[in-house]
C-alpha cells in the first residue's frame, strides 16, 4: 500500500481519526453541556454556529440549494434530530446513547431502499441483524426492572432512538440534494433550515445555569464549535485524501470510543447490557464497513457522515 507513505494520505488519516474522536466525544460532552444550558438552546447554538461556519465556506448563495425541496426535508429532520438528541441525553446516560444511536445505519438502509432504490446485500443484512439486538441490549442499561411507569431514562432512550431515525431521514434526504454544488453550500442550506426549526424551542426554553461547573462550560464550547461544524469540515477534507475503506473502519469504531469517553469523563457505571450491546453493535458496524460498494453509492461516506 504505497499510498500510506504519502504525506497527503497520512494527513487525511489524521483528519479522519480526529473526526472519529470528535464524534465519539459528542455524547459525553453533550451530557455535560446540558447541565449548563437548556437542551433546546444547546441544539440551537450548535446548528446556528455550524450554519455561520458553512456560510463562510460556501461558494453559492443559500437560495440556490433552498430551491430543492429535499433541502427542507433534510433540514427539518436534522433540526428534530438535534432537539430530541439533547433532550434525551438530559434524561439518559451517554453510554446508553452511544449504543442507541447505532440504529441509524439500519434506519438509513431501510430509507435508502425506499427512497433511493438501493438494495439489500449480505453485508447490510448481517450488519442490521447484529446491530438491532445490540441496540436492544444497550437500551436496557439504566432501566429499573419491574417499574410499571416509564422512567426518565426510558423516555430519554425513546427520544434518542427517534432522534437517530430522524438523522437517517436527514442523511437520505441530503443525498437527494447532491448536485454540482460544493458540500459546504449544501450543508449551509440544510443547517440553515435546521436552525430555524430549533429556534422557537430555544426561544421558549431559555435556561442558562450560571453556576454550572467549569467542565460543563468547556464541554459546551467544544460541542458547539468542534463537535458540530468543525467535525464536518474536518471529515469533508479527509474524504478527499483517504480511501473509503479506511473511513468506514474508523467510523465503525465510534460507538466504542463513545463508551470509553463516557467512562473516562462521566464515570458512568458499566453493565453487562452495555458490554453485550456494544459488542453486537461493533460487529454489525464492521460488517457494514466492509460492504464492497463503489464510493459514490456509500451513504456513510457523505460529508454528513455521522450524527450529532
Amino acid at each position: 500500500m504505497r499510498h500510506i507513505q504519502t504525506p497527503s494520505w497520512r494527513r487525511g488519516f489524521a483528519l479522519a481519526l480526529l473526526g472519529s474522536l470528535l464524534w465519539g466525544l459528542t455524547p459525553a460532552l453533550t451530557k455535560l453541556a446540558v447541565s449548563a444550558v437548556d437542551p433546546d438552546l444547546l441544539a440551537f447554538l450548535r446548528l446556528a454556529v455550524a450554519t455561520f461556519v458553512f456560510r463562510i465556506l460556501a461558494q453559492i448563495p443559500v437560495s440556490v440549494p433552498l430551491a430543492n425541496p429535499w433541502t427542507w426535508v433534510a433540514g427539518s429532520a436534522l433540526g428534530g434530530d438535534f432537539l430530541l438528541y439533547t433532550r434525551g441525553l438530559e434524561m439518559t446516560t451517554a453510554s446508553t446513547t452511544a449504543i442507541l444511536v447505532c440504529v441509524e445505519p439500519v434506519a438509513t438502509i431501510l430509507l435508502a431502499i425506499w427512497l433511493l432504490g438501493e438494495r439489500w446485500n449480505l453485508h447490510r443484512v448481517a450488519g442490521s441483524v447484529l446491530i438491532l439486538p445490540g441496540v436492544l441490549f444497550g437500551g436496557f442499561h439504566g432501566l429499573v426492572p419491574g417499574e410499571s411507569a416509564p422512567t426518565a431514562a426510558f423516555t430519554g432512550n425513546v427520544f434518542i432512538i427517534c432522534a437517530a431515525i430522524l438523522w437517517s431521514l436527514y442523511a437520505v434526504a441530503q443525498r437527494k440534494t447532491l448536485t454540482d454544488h460544493d458540500w459546504a453550500s449544501r450543508l449551509h442550506a440544510i443547517f440553515f433550515v435546521a436552525t430555524m426549526v430549533t429556534f422557537p424551542f430555544a426561544a421558549t426554553g431559555w435556561r442558562v445555569n450560571a453556576g454550572a461547573s467549569y467542565s460543563a462550560w468547556v464541554s459546551l464550547l467544544v460541542v458547539v464549535v468542534f463537535c458540530t461544524a468543525g467535525v464536518y469540515a474536518v471529515y469533508a477534507q479527509a474524504q478527499r485524501l483517504v480511501d473509503v475503506s479506511v473511513l468506514s473502519l474508523l467510523l465503525a469504531g465510534i460507538p466504542v470510543v463513545s463508551l470509553l469517553f463516557a467512562q473516562i469523563l462521566l464515570h458512568e457505571p458499566f453493565s453487562l447490557q452495555l458490554f453485550v450491546g456494544g459488542a453486537f453493535v461493533f460487529a454489525g458496524s464492521l460488517a457494514l464497513a466492509t460492504e464492497p460498494l463503489p464510493p459514490q453509492t456509500r451513504l456513510s461516506k457523505l460529508p454528513a457522515t455521522k450524527s450529532h
